[in-house]
């Protein structure tokens, strides 16, 4: 069973379009990265105070890392769970005040349980549409492991794997009680994106570093 949640209100138009700004996607960029540097700096005046040492250079590079993945965690969330809402303007034959309507509940969203079942049936409307489906799925989650490992690089592989599915299933999850899929398929392929995103990383970081010696020796010799 589901619900159809009514919400009247005065000048629905005027906060149907506030609501659209502040949900956009600029909006929720903005937001996210004030609210991480305002949560960086007082964590740094927090240490300061208490007469720890502290590398400048390695804090902001540190938080920046965390707050760029954690942009990308809204923007997943935006895509993803954000609910829909329809804004209907006063209307005697329908609703005689501007109403917002939200559907939440049982039974809105399509279910399956069975591993693959989805990945194979999409080519069924096509090599190209099958492909684009399961490539969106998979390159959702790319970030994910790229920018985990990169902001959280203390934590092994393991564990960032075990975060993806984690957060894949949450999102299904809530999915469920909203008109949309619900598919173990998402998560696999989800999960899948996220190995790529730290094999991309390692390889990126060992890139550097071999770089970075390549440069220090010729540095050196040149001296």
């Amino acid at each position: 069973m589901y619900k159809q949640i009514e919400i009247p209100c005065i000048h629905g138009q005027k906060i149907s379009d506030a609501l659209d700004i502040i949900t956009s996607i600029p909006s929720i960029i903005s937001l996210t990265i004030f609210l991480g540097i305002t949560t960086l700096s007082l964590n740094y005046l927090r240490i300061k105070k208490r007469n720890h040492q502290v590398n400048c250079t390695s804090y902001a590079q540190n938080g920046s890392c965390k707050i760029i993945f954690a942009v990308y965690i809204m923007l997943v969330a935006k895509i993803t769970v954000f609910p829909d809402y329809i804004f209907y303007e006063a209307d005697p034959y329908v609703y005689l005040q501007d109403t917002f309507v939200i559907l939440i509940g049982f039974g809105l969203s399509t279910i399956n349980l069975v591993p693959f079942k989805s990945i194979l049936d999409v080519f069924n409307y096509g090599l190209l549409f099958g492909i684009y489906q399961n490539i969106g799925n998979i390159f959702l989650f790319i970030p994910f492991g790229f920018l985990y490992k990169m902001a959280f690089e203390k934590n092994d592989t393991k564990k960032v794997i075990i975060n993806a599915v984690l957060v894949s299933g949450g999102i299904e999850i809530v999915q469920f009680f909203e008109p949309r899929s619900v598919d173990i398929d998402d998560i696999i392929l989800n999960t899948l994106g996220a190995i790529v995103g730290i094999l991309l990383f390692k390889k990126g970081k060992n890139f550097y570093e071999a770089k970075t010696a390549v440069d220090g020796k010729t540095e050196g010799n040149r001296r």
